[in-house]
């Protein structure tokens, strides 16, 4: 998911019994449904954080999805190094690479990916992410997809992919950062240097 299909997340998106939610303001304005627990990641606590109804995730002093997400992700870095300069600089598109490449890693399909994340075709997410893989791990990918356009039934298309663990270990995604970034946002909040990324 792009940072901006995040921030303009409205609750009557999020299906809760299929653990599914459907993109309607997409990069190419054809809407998407993508499932929230993936090899990639797991966003369940975080869409439980989010409002109950209209947008999940507002600003605490407008009350409206935040307009300018990309600089005020930039301001909140900037803090953070000022206080801390070993803090390793990343943009939130970051995230999103970050994300696909534990989806790869942990063995996720890479046809689902490239959909999950929307991309034009496969291509551009083999040309984007095996990049960060190992040899070993490139070449399971790449049987993986072989299988799957030969129509193996070792991959049926509805199989569901292993979930990536959620524990206090896994690194954050863009769902984590957005919950962490309201609330620094939000008024009277006192920010705290406890972010830890794991980015590639």
């Amino acid at each position: 998911m792009r940072m901006n299909e995040a921030v303009m997340l409205e609750r009557w998106q999020v299906d809760s019994r299929s653990h599914q939610i459907l993109l309607t303001k997409t990069k190419t304005s054809r809407p998407r449904t993508i499932s929230w627990h993936t090899p990639g990641g797991n966003a369940t606590r975080a869409l439980e954080y989010g409002a109950a109804s209209g947008f999940l995730y507002t600003s605490g002093t407008t009350g409206k999805p935040f307009a300018n997400f990309s600089s005020n992700h930039a301001q909140i870095i900037r803090r953070i190094l000022r206080d801390n300069p070993l803090f390793r600089r990343f943009g939130g598109h970051d995230l999103r690479h970050a994300f696909a490449v534990r989806w790869l890693k942990a063995g996720g399909n890479i046809y689902r990916l490239s959909r999950h994340l929307g991309h034009s075709s496969v291509k551009v997410t083999e040309q984007n992410y095996l990049g960060f893989l190992t040899v070993e791990e490139q070449e399971r990918v790449q049987s993986r997809w072989s299988r799957f356009l030969q129509g193996s039934p070792q991959i049926p298309p509805q199989q569901p992919e292993k979930p990536f663990r959620n524990d206090q270990s896994a690194p954050w995604g863009a769902w984590q950062f957005l919950v962490y970034f309201q609330e620094v946002l939000a008024e009277g909040k006192r920010f705290e240097l406890s972010i830890r990324l794991n980015t590639v």
